[in-house]
């Protein structure tokens, strides 16, 4: 068996010496949209064998595709080959007619352990955390300037000579009210409105950028792996 074979047959022709998320995702990604669910061994009498180098030939090098079980044994020896952390698994398929699960194990599944992706979940969730003690204190700053305008703005309002003199005139008549005004647009011109909520904007740009993965995250930063969606 060679894996470059089955790189020619899935149209892989990137770089494959880092075992790491990115070209995980490349190659996954490469297989089933160029290897077919097939299950016609199993309706046309052929022998059924979960014999690796026969599901080699079938796939590889005869160019058919193959059940989830004879799929997934075969991505498991391309993984072992490109040396990804890995366990297979066994698994219960879920019956939507009785809206439960199988009784018995049916599927066959590998769970890759990415050691880069860790890293990026922990780097990720660091990062957010050192992010929320700078945000509270932007938040407190916003809300001290925040009072202290509306104060300043009420009493220039109901004072009876903010009318009678020009509108510079009234400013200057109260200088505790014109300099949080000025602070506060100073503020917002200094982005204090994205400071205030860094974890939640990191956090989403995140999400945007994980989706392509089927992943998410929390606004702590921890990492979510979702299910790929059911395609009819």
């Amino acid at each position: 068996m060679d894996l470059k074979e089955y790189f020619k047959r899935i149209g892989f022709t990137g770089l494959y010496d880092k075992a790491d998320l990115p070209t995980l995702c490349t190659i996954h990604k490469l297989h089933v949209m160029t290897v077919p669910f097939e299950n016609l061994s199993i309706h046309c009498g052929e022998k059924i064998t979960m014999d690796l180098k026969v599901i080699y030939k079938k796939i590889v090098l005869d160019h058919r595709g193959g059940w989830c079980c004879e799929n997934n044994l075969l991505f498991s020896w391309v993984l072992r080959e490109m040396g990804y952390k890995f366990t297979r698994l066994g698994a219960r398929v879920f019956n939507m007619l009785k809206n439960d699960f199988n009784p018995m194990d049916s599927h066959l599944i590998n769970l890759v352990e990415i050691d880069d992706l860790k890293a990026f979940e922990r780097r990720l969730t660091e990062y957010v955390s050192c992010l929320q003690p700078a945000t509270g204190r932007w938040r407190m700053i916003l809300i001290v300037v925040s009072v202290c305008t509306a104060t300043g703005a009420w009493n220039w309002l109901i004072d009876p000579d903010t009318q009678k003199v020009s509108f510079f005139s009234s400013l200057w008549n109260h200088p505790f009210f014109t300099i949080s005004c000025v602070t506060l647009i100073g503020l917002f011109f200094a982005g204090i409105h994205k400071r205030v909520v860094a974890p939640s904007i990191i956090a989403a740009r995140c999400r945007t950028v994980l989706a392509e993965y089927n992943m998410s995250c929390d606004d702590t930063g921890k990492l979510i792996l979702k299910p790929r969606p059911h395609i009819q």
